[in-house]
């Protein structure tokens, strides 16, 4: 390994664990600009993260997921200027729609592309291509870029942070909290049900309800569903906490009587998981409905042979995307990129940090992390 990902490593984690707050480390220039990306009509806005002065650095792009929060969601300005503190300039495109909590894959795929070329080719940068980081639901969005002509040749390396493999198994968690069998490399944890975030299926059906065939409108079941994952994402609500029912009954009573109860297939009360049968019927619906409607939301299984190395974490504590959708994501992966890493780690949930494990266990799993950030760092 070479001693640039080394050092690299260790001043992302000195990075990372600075107290997170909204004042700029010493040593880092940071910004919100507007800027206009090949392949993209009109402006968009970005948040740019590098080292003060110097030589060219290493560039890298990062995708948020969906999230009300876009650029100011407080995980991702941590990682940005963690990855910059390790000596590399950081690009964050907003991806509006994402912010306005709709799918949108393609729209997506042209941002990363071009948000890809336009860092690539910045003087600033060092020659030979970017890196591509995707976090949650910008994980297989970056992968895509890698197999994408217009994104592709302006990559160097490709970071998947908590994604998923497949949208179907990631939806089909999200309704049962089934942790599925996996043949990935990592099988350290027992297979198991827990308690899911609710906040993926409600993103779901939000979207693809208005699409279902065959069951006339159901727009104020979406419109119900919206309004609940705003406020999750602004944090107005705690999905786990029944001090959040008041908010699901009211918006249940506002529903036509007929789609009460398809509500309550996303949205039982608090500290319940949907009915299974229900559950599973309404998957299998809205994942028909995806494939039909938004194929890129399932980019993995046809992906081109890879070029570019290809790096896979996550977090054990997840209960949005499970971490077993990062072992299935290894083993699609493996066949067609060069070199694929795969690590999963309990110091992590979803975008935030576990802080129920033994001070030995944070040393292992620490030191686990370190290496998996030391190969990512690591330009050749």
């Amino acid at each position: 390994m070479s001693p640039r990902g080394s050092l690299a490593a260790l001043r992302f984690a000195r990075g990372w664990s600075a107290p997170p707050g909204p004042s700029v480390p010493a040593g880092l220039v940071e910004g919100v600009e507007t800027v206009r990306l090949p392949g993209v009509d009109g402006e968009v806005r970005a948040l740019r993260v590098a080292p003060r002065g110097g030589a060219p650095h290493p560039g890298w792009v990062l995708l948020h997921g969906i999230t009300v929060l876009g650029l100011e969601h407080p995980s991702l300005l941590r990682f940005a200027r963690a990855l910059a503190g390790a000596g590399n300039h950081v690009l964050v495109p907003e991806i509006r729609a994402w912010t306005r909590l709709e799918l949108s894959p393609a729209q997506a795929q042209r941002v990363v592309c071009g948000s890809l070329e336009f860092l690539a080719t910045d003087p600033r940068i060092t020659p030979g291509g970017v890196g591509v980081a995707g976090f949650s639901f910008g994980g297989p969005q970056a992968l895509a870029a890698a197999g994408d002509p217009a994104g592709g040749p302006h990559l160097r390396k490709v970071l998947a942070w908590g994604s998923y493999a497949r949208f179907r198994s990631a939806l089909g968690f999200s309704f049962s909290g089934e942790l599925q069998p996996t043949h990935g490399s990592d099988r350290g944890a027992p297979l198991t049900t827990i308690h899911p975030d609710p906040y993926a299926r409600w993103i779901a059906g939000a979207n693809l309800l208005p699409l279902v065939q065959g069951f006339g409108s159901l727009d104020a079941t979406a419109s119900a569903l919206r309004t609940l994952s705003r406020l999750w994402g602004k944090s107005a609500i705690d999905a786990y906490s029944s001090d959040s029912d008041p908010v699901r009954i009211q918006l249940r009573e506002g529903l036509p009587p007929g789609e009460r109860e398809l509500f309550d297939v996303f949205a039982p009360p608090a500290g319940r998981i949907p009915d299974p049968a229900a559950g599973a019927e309404m998957c299998e619906l809205l994942a028909r409905t995806a494939s039909r409607h938004h194929p890129l939301l399932d980019p993995v299984p046809s992906l081109p042979p890879l070029g570019v190395p290809v790096h896979l974490v996550h977090g054990r504590q997840d209960v949005l995307i499970p971490w077993t959708e990062t072992t299935r994501l290894e083993a699609l992966i493996r066949p067609r990129a060069p070199k694929v890493h795969a690590t999963v780690t309990g110091l992590f949930a979803h975008s935030a940090g576990e802080t129920g494990l033994s001070r030995r266990a944070q040393l292992v799993e620490g030191g686990r992390l370190f290496q998996a950030v030391r190969k990512v760092l690591a330009f050749r």
